[in-house]
């Protein structure tokens, strides 16, 4: 981050931007997996935190950004903020990290556990999370990344109605997320899982066919809503699945989301063919799938 606020050069801004997403990867990952370690009986609670902490940060950054705009501040101030509380963290995370070296080396060699983790992902169940997690995410990241051009192209709204729409969809996210905490104390994160899919196959399709830019954005600020806890309790169910190596689930799901990530492109594609507006009836697929997905998985106290 001091680096890109610095840079004199545009080649040491590329260098800065280049090492800081998988820095900041790192950070995020192992961050994740040290709180699920840290809580194994309260994972979908802390996820849930997690996940509330996230929207928190994307509401916070684009805002953070615009009043360094407003004040004529410009981007390198911004930055420089950043690399100020990026050094706070490295310190808070220096003072609480364990000073034992033995208490560092109770998982055992590299070596083991990159073994017992590819044992693990074998097994049936883990694949299913995995993919539940990645199906759940039609719904979420990639009708984000097309949620603009949908009300512009489709819609007929102005660039500005379309600003709207994807600010009340974070907002919604947002007031999801904190909705989430106070609700895994009362339910499981299975029966949250399954009632939110239900709404959401009712919801999506009638996002779809509502006339007119007013209903479509009272529908989607409801999905949003409704949706907005996929991430955290799925994610969570997963760790449970693996316990014991919750940095093994960072790795494999970042494997797992390579070919994931290119699901927005195939949406394109699929779109520059057919239209986007026939398109984005196929992001409905997904609240089924996840549903089907999920009927098979049993309630029990762990989950």
């Amino acid at each position: 981050m001091a680096a890109i606020a610095w840079s004199p050069t545009v080649a040491v801004l590329l260098c800065g931007s280049i090492l800081v997403y998988p820095a900041s990867g790192a950070l995020v990952g192992l961050g994740q997996a040290t709180l699920m370690d840290h809580a194994p009986a309260r994972r979908e609670q802390n996820m849930a935190r997690w996940n509330f902490a996230g929207s928190v940060g994307v509401l916070l950054g684009p805002l953070a950004l615009s009043g360094a705009v407003v004040l004529h501040l410009g981007w390198r101030p911004l930055f420089a903020g950043l690399a100020i509380l990026a050094a706070i963290t490295v310190v808070l995370v220096a003072v609480h990290s364990p000073q034992d070296p033995a208490q560092e080396a109770e998982g055992g060699t590299f070596h083991a556990g990159v073994a017992n983790a590819l044992r693990t992902v074998r097994r049936p169940e883990v694949l299913r999370r995995l993919a539940l997690l990645q199906v759940a995410d039609l719904l979420v990241d990639v009708l984000f990344a097309y949620l603009a051009l949908y009300f512009v192209d489709v819609v007929g709204a102005s660039s500005a109605e379309a600003g709207v729409a994807v600010a009340l969809w974070s907002g919604a996210g947002l007031l999801g997320s904190l909705t989430l905490i106070p609700l895994l104390e009362r339910v499981s994160a299975l029966r949250y899982l399954r009632g939110s899919s239900t709404l959401a196959i009712v919801l999506f399709p009638a996002f779809l066919l509502a006339p007119g830019f007013g209903p479509k954005i009272v529908l989607l600020s409801l999905l949003g809503c409704v949706n907005a806890g996929w991430y955290p309790a799925l994610k969570a169910r997963l760790y449970d699945e693996m316990p014991g190596q919750s940095g093994a689930v960072v790795a494999v799901e970042s494997i797992v989301g390579l070919p994931a990530a290119l699901s927005p492109l195939a949406v394109g594609i699929v779109a520059q063919h057919v239209g986007l507006a026939g398109t984005m009836w196929l992001l409905a697929l997904a609240p089924a799938a996840l549903l089907l997905g999920l009927a098979r998985s049993a309630e029990s106290p762990e989950q």
